[in-house]
């Protein structure tokens, strides 16, 4: 498939930013395979190569020693574009996260100070938290502008994972999960929230090793290739 899109290195407040002409639908899924394969070698590997284009005029006596010869070779591997951005059309280094746009459909971010892999704002992975955090809300939703005009709503609860921005709520309808940031969620009457804000019960603190923070780890790279295992929500529900 013709989908273009960035895929792109944090590093050091700079963002190194390559072109992918072809099949960037599936560049995060690709980067998260190999960084997750990852040393502390590798990564300082990465860092090491970066580090020797800082500036714009790094940036120019690059492709001026390359001859200038733009082309998206595809995706090889983030290791492969660090240590040879000329062959990888390394489009530039950017104070801010690229956009998408009519034209570039998906930017994946290796966040090297957040250790994180983001894809169109969301993250999708993580190499390393120590804790999760899991926060037990309740809320009232309506299921559409009918029912809250007859104020129709129902009582949930969510648990929302910070570190993931990740909510999964249950009430009388199936399990639902939701790959998003809670405040950008519910701060609009939109929403169709009760007019009032959620309450929050509980916060509960998951070390990294512990067995529940690993199903989520788990699931959170379940849902990002859009797919849905209820029964381990119904038993994250049920045992937390």
């Amino acid at each position: 498939m013709g989908t273009r899109g960035y895929y792109c290195i944090n590093h050091r407040g700079l963002y190194y930013v390559f072109y992918n002409h072809f099949d960037s639908h599936n560049l995060a899924e690709k980067i998260v395979q190999e960084v997750k394969t990852f040393t502390d070698d590798e990564f300082e590997t990465v860092r090491c190569a970066l580090n020797r284009v800082r500036t714009s005029e790094d940036y120019d006596t690059l492709w001026e020693a390359a001859g200038f010869p733009f082309h998206s070779p595809g995706f090889d591997g983030i290791l492969n574009a660090a240590c040879h951005p000329e062959d990888y059309a390394l489009v530039g280094l950017w104070k801010d996260v690229p956009c998408i746009d009519g034209v570039i459909e998906v930017v994946v971010v290796v966040d090297l100070e957040k250790k994180v892999v983001v894809e169109n704002g969301e993250t999708v992975y993580s190499w390393s938290l120590d804790e999760l955090t899991l926060q037990y809300y309740e809320l009232w939703v309506t299921e559409g502008i009918e029912a809250a005009i007859r104020g129709v709503f129902q009582k949930i609860t969510e648990i929302y994972v910070p570190e993931l921005k990740m909510s999964i709520n249950q009430g009388t309808s199936p399990v639902h999960v939701f790959i998003s940031d809670y405040n950008k969620r519910y701060d609009s009457k939109m929403e169709n929230m009760a007019g009032k804000p959620p309450t929050l019960v509980k916060t509960v603190a998951l070390p990294k090793n512990s067995e529940e923070a690993q199903n989520l780890l788990w699931l959170k790279e379940v849902l990002t290739k859009k797919k849905k295992k209820e029964e381990t929500l119904v038993k994250l529900f049920e045992n937390l």
